[in-house]
C-alpha cells in the first residue's frame, strides 16, 4: 500500500483510510521516538504515490527504550515527553541548578544514543536507496521551570548521490518537488511539530563537518549554542 499526494495508505497490515487518522498515527510514532521513512513510487503517468515505513530503534538493541525508566513496570512504551516528565518528577523548583544540570546531562546522553540508533536504522534499511526520513527529538531545558521543546528532523537521504548509480525512482524521491509535496501533506495534516530542521545527507558520519552530526543537528533544530 502507499499514498497519493492527496490520500494516504499505511504500508502495513492495518489499513488506515482517513488522511487525518493516518497523520495522527505518524505523529504518534514520532512521539514514541521511532523513525518514519517515505519513498516515492511511480506506477505510470497517472499514479504517483509514496510508501512509508515505521522502524523502531529499540529493535537494534543499541539502546533500551523499554527500560523501566521509560516504560514503567507495565512495560507500556512512553512517549518522549512522558519519559521527560517522569525524569523531571525527580526534581523541583527547589532543586539546585548544578544538580539539575548534572541530571540533565545523564538524561540527554540517552537521547544521544537513541539518535545514533536511528541513524543506524536509516543506514541499515536504506543502504543504496533514497528516502525521506523523519524522527523527533526533545531539547534540554536550561532549568526546571523552562518548558521542554520537541523538534522534527527531516533528512533527504541519498546514500548513492555521489556515485551516480541510482534508479529513476530513487533520484525522484529526493527532488525538490517531491520533497515539497510530502512536506506539504505532513504539515497540512499536522503530522509534524512546529520546530523542524531539514537537511540533505549521503552518510551518517559524526564529528565536525558532518551534516548529521548530533551536535550540529541539535543546535540547528533548537537554535541552541550548547549541547549536552
Amino acid at each position: 500500500k502507499g499514498f497519493t499526494f492527496a490520500v494516504v495508505r499505511f504500508h502495513a497490515p492495518n489499513d488506515v483510510r482517513d488522511a487525518m487518522r493516518e497523520a495522527r498515527f505518524i505523529n504518534r510514532e514520532l512521539d514514541l521516538g521511532k523513525l518514519v521513512t517515505f519513498t516515492f513510487r511511480s506506477e505510470g503517468q497517472k499514479e504517483e504515490k509514496f510508501l512509508y515505513n515505521v522502524s523502531d530503534p529499540n529493535d537494534l538493541d543499541l539502546i533500551d527504550i523499554s527500560a523501566p525508566s521509560a516504560g514503567g513496570k507495565s512495560g507500556k512504551r512512553k512517549t518522549l515527553l512522558d519519559e521527560y516528565q517522569k525524569w523531571r518528577s525527580g526534581y523541583s523548583v527547589l532543586t539546585d541548578w548544578q544538580d539539575w544540570q548534572a541530571g540533565l546531562k545523564v538524561f540527554m546522553q540517552r537521547h544521544r544514543e537513541r539518535y545514533n540508533a536511528l541513524l543506524t536504522l536509516l543506514e541499515v534499511e536504506y543502504p543504496n536507496t533514497s528516502a525521506i526520513a523523519i524522527f523527533r527529538l526533545i531539547d534540554d531545558p536550561y532549568e526546571y521551570t523552562q518548558p521542554v521543546k520537541q523538534g522534527d528532523v527531516v533528512i533527504v537521504w541519498s546514500p548513492c548521490r555521489d556515485g551516480g548509480d541510482m534508479s529513476l525512482e530513487t533520484r525522484t524521491t529526493t527532488t525538490p518537488v517531491v520533497v515539497s509535496k510530502i512536506m506539504s501533506w505532513l504539515e497540512k495534516n499536522n503530522a509534524l511539530v512546529s520546530w523542524r530542521y531539514r537537511t540533505d545527507a549521503a552518510d551518517t558520519d559524526q564529528g565536525e563537518g558532518g551534516n548529521l552530526d548530533y551536535d550540529h543537528v541539535f543546535r540547528k533544530l533548537f537554535q541552541k549554542t550548547r549541547v549536552f
